[in-house]
């Protein structure tokens, strides 16, 4: 059943939870990550604003996709697979904050969204990132 997968599989129920979803998750994101650079008295708005600012970024590059989609009538799911890949990327940074207040993470998850994000990465791991996981927010967690 997972081996058949594929982005013409998942389906948004309109084209409002293309925007919707992300947006949750990134606010869940800025959330976990702030509770934990508060909690390890590394809070710094500097890298909040880097933050931020990524997150506009993504929501820009969803609503252009859109933009295209409808102007150059383009299959759904081009913007559903950049929807996805961000959704998949907060869920892993999400994890990532929890993990690091101390907030058991099942095994599985964690390891599906490691497989995830090697996948989507290219097998390779960005080392250079010390904060948040994949966006830079201002968690204080080091990988």
């Amino acid at each position: 059943m997972i081996e058949n997968f594929t982005l013409e599989n998942l389906r948004f129920a309109n084209e409002l939870w293309i925007f919707i979803v992300p947006s949750v998750l990134m606010a869940f994101d800025i959330i976990t990550g702030s509770l934990n650079a508060w909690s390890k008295k590394d809070f710094k708005s500097l890298k909040m604003r880097q933050g931020l600012v990524k997150k506009c970024g993504e929501i820009s590059i969803l609503a252009i996709g859109t933009i295209f989609k409808f102007g150059f009538a383009l299959p759904w799911y081009i913007v559903g697979g950049l929807a996805f890949y961000i959704i998949i990327m907060e869920l892993i940074s999400i994890c990532e904050n929890l993990d690091a207040l101390g907030v058991p993470i099942p095994k599985f998850i964690s390891k599906a969204l490691a497989n995830a994000r090697k996948k989507y990465e290219g097998g390779e791991k960005n080392d250079t990132d010390d904060t948040s996981g994949s966006h830079g927010e201002d968690s204080g967690h080091k990988r």
